[in-house]
């Protein structure tokens, strides 16, 4: 068991809803660790700004939580099928994500092995080991919503610390969104830039280098020539008008992506609404 730098204390009136609902999850025994600013706040000790609580699972646990919530006597709904379940009392709320909107990760088996054991609000619950947290929040770049700055923020508190080959196996082929963070830090934090691997921006700026080439299958659209953009992969809304427009593929679509159109439509109907 690893030992966790902070914990939650127990709730207050505000925060008994989020207690009840680890209790809830606890009881039905769902296999879930909780997730974003929360999560974040287990690492960095910065207070969490939100308006509710994030728990991730794998997608074949989603019904028994939505099950178990319901029974709980709480409002639930399967909200966008391929990638977030929502639960509510009142005014407030659960996330329960099993994919990014992106389709950019999937919670996976292993995310779940790698937990780290807390106290939150006086409730026994895990939350998201830092590596696949910094990975679950790195492709947020919206104008309305950007974690690049809780990024920077856990690569500060837990640098010295980090599984550098797990996180970069995390990227995948999508290493270049982590290098940007990486870069990023060393900006934000000059005197802290020594603690990113100097071997490992030194391998991933080269890869860089090499995959300028015309040639390189990173830079190659479409098998008919159509351009790729995978500004969709790190924004909601950002690159839409690339998409439906200026005759983009889509990254978040298949061969290049997890999700299909279909998947996608009512979600992308959501965010020109507003209604996200």
């Amino acid at each position: 068991m690893i030992e966790p730098k902070q914990s939650i204390n127990p709730p207050d009136d505000a925060n008994a809803f989020y207690a009840d609902v680890l209790e809830v999850l606890n009881d039905s025994q769902v296999n879930y660790m909780v997730a974003g600013s929360f999560a974040s706040y287990t690492y960095t000790g910065r207070v969490p700004d939100t308006k509710d609580l994030d728990v991730f699972l794998c997608p074949e646990e989603v019904d028994d939580a939505l099950e178990a919530l319901k029974d709980a006597g709480y409002e639930t709904e399967l909200t966008y099928g391929y990638w977030i379940a929502k639960a509510w009392r009142g005014n407030s709320f659960v996330d329960l994500i099993f994919r990014a909107a992106s389709g950019l990760w999937e919670v996976e088996p292993e995310w779940l092995a790698r937990a780290v054991p807390v106290t939150m609000w006086g409730v026994d619950t895990q939350v998201v080991a830092p590596e696949e947290l910094i990975w679950s929040m790195a492709g947020l770049m919206d104008r309305e919503r950007y974690d690049g700055n809780n990024v920077l923020h856990l690569l500060q508190a837990e640098a010295t610390e980090l599984d550098w080959p797990r996180l970069l196996e995390l990227a995948g082929d999508d290493w270049p969104l982590l290098l940007s963070h990486l870069t990023l830090f060393g900006y934000v934090y000059p005197d802290l830039a020594s603690l990113i691997p100097k071997d490992l921006i030194a391998r991933l700026a080269l890869r860089l280098v090499n995959q300028q080439a015309a040639d390189s299958p990173f830079n190659q659209g479409a098998s008919n020539g159509t351009p790729l953009c995978r500004g969709t992969l790190i924004s909601n809304k950002q690159y839409l008008e690339d998409v439906e427009e200026m005759g983009y593929a889509d990254a978040r679509i298949a061969p290049w992506g997890r999700l299909s159109r279909e998947q996608l439509a009512p979600w992308v109907q959501a965010v020109k609404r507003g209604d996200t």
